[in-house]
């Protein structure tokens, strides 16, 4: 697939909101030749990913050798307008479909999803802004309240949308769009079958089944995997998930010390999360959704005389561009998210039939240093 400058200049954009917006940096940016390492892409790429970033207001030029300061969060822009590019800078293409809106729902905050997952967005959003799509994106709870005043209505509405795209499907939207007629996809979630819905997804339950049974093959018998800021659906299929490959292995699961859930997504609600965890029990393996959440313990790890991976085996169960900086770096699952991104653009077209054609893409573990070896268990 052929990238240009702008595309990269706007995923790159797109990032550093994301990282802003999860508080990753405290007062200032590092270097702009530490960003592009950190996101894989060249140093006057991250130059005017910076200067759109300055211009919304994201971060301020402070004139020290070119670094930028981060605004407090009081002060920065609503990161609810879109984790990806203006669609007014990226012009129509020729299958233009001027006017037409697409409202994208999450059942969290965009800076509570994962990276992979914003990855996926901004790849669509700007293959959808180059057919003249206007991308609007909306947080809210998946409950369904019957059919008189839904709240999906009033998003759709509200949104003056054509097409939905629900991060994380849930049953219940895929009833209400039946109900209304309304054009829908999943971008994961759960498959109905009452309900057909196109659904472009990567089985998080799947990466975590293979994560767990090479830590458990390699001596692991106390995994973690803390669950932040999360639905409360999409946690309990990890949990059963989890549980499975627990029991499979002949280790016990106790859902507080494996799985501990708290509702805050943010820094602290990670380490609430796993407070309680460390009193009371000695961990030799953590799992986490989200490079941001392992930012958030790493001092916390640090503090309890953790190492990875000479007492700690560390795997991410999604991919961002600084864990391969990391020293260990850190094992991961990488996503095809060009590809996905790609199949719902297909769908945003009408060349996917949603009655038949779902796409599930299967994710590729990269195994590092961070995993001790068998022989050392």
């Amino acid at each position: 697939m052929h990238v240009t400058r702008d595309s990269l200049v706007d995923r790159a954009a797109a990032s550093l909101r994301s990282e802003i917006a999860a508080d990753r940096w405290q007062e200032r940016l590092p270097g702009q030749r530490v960003l592009a390492k950190l996101l894989g892409v060249s140093v006057p790429t991250i130059s005017q990913a910076l200067r759109i970033l300055a211009e919304e207001g994201w971060v301020h030029s402070s004139g020290d050798r070119r670094r930028f300061r981060v605004p407090a969060p009081a002060e920065r822009p609503d990161l609810g307008q879109g984790p990806a590019v203006n669609p007014s800078t990226t012009p129509p293409g020729p299958a233009s479909r001027a006017g037409q809106r697409l409202l994208v729902l999450t059942e969290v905050p965009l800076s509570h999803l994962v990276y992979s997952t914003l990855h996926v967005l901004n790849h669509l959003q700007t293959l959808a802004n180059r057919d003249g799509w206007e991308v609007i994106y909306h947080s809210m709870p998946y409950i369904a309240r019957g059919h008189a005043n839904n709240p999906f209505d009033k998003a759709l509405a509200h949104s003056m949308a054509s097409r939905v795209i629900a991060v994380q499907g849930s049953p219940g939207l895929a009833a209400w769009a039946a109900h209304r007629e309304a054009p829908i996809a999943f971008l994961g979630g759960t498959k109905v079958s009452d309900y057909p819905v196109y659904t472009v997804a990567v089985s998080i339950t799947e990466a975590l089944q293979r994560a767990l049974e090479l830590l458990i093959h390699r001596g692991c018998r106390t995994p973690v995997l803390p669950l932040c800021g999360r639905s409360r659906a999409f946690n309990q299929r990890i949990r059963q998930a989890f549980s499975r490959t627990c029991h499979a292995a002949g280790l016990d699961f106790d859902p507080a010390l494996n799985t501990p859930a708290v509702a805050d997504g943010s820094g602290d609600g990670v380490r609430a999360s796993l407070t309680p965890v460390l009193r009371q029990r000695t961990i030799d393996s953590l799992l986490f959704l989200d490079h941001r959440e392992f930012i958030a313990i790493s001092r916390m790890l640090h503090e309890h005389g953790y190492q990875i991976p000479e007492n700690l085996s560390l795997v991410g169960l999604s991919h961002e561009y600084s864990m391969e900086y990391n020293d260990p770096p850190i094992s991961h699952f990488r996503y095809p998210v060009e590809r996905m991104a790609a199949a719902l653009h297909l769908w945003l077209r009408g060349q996917a039939d949603h009655r038949t054609d779902s796409e599930f893409f299967e994710p590729v573990m990269v195994t590092t240093g961070s995993v001790r070896a068998a022989a050392e268990a």
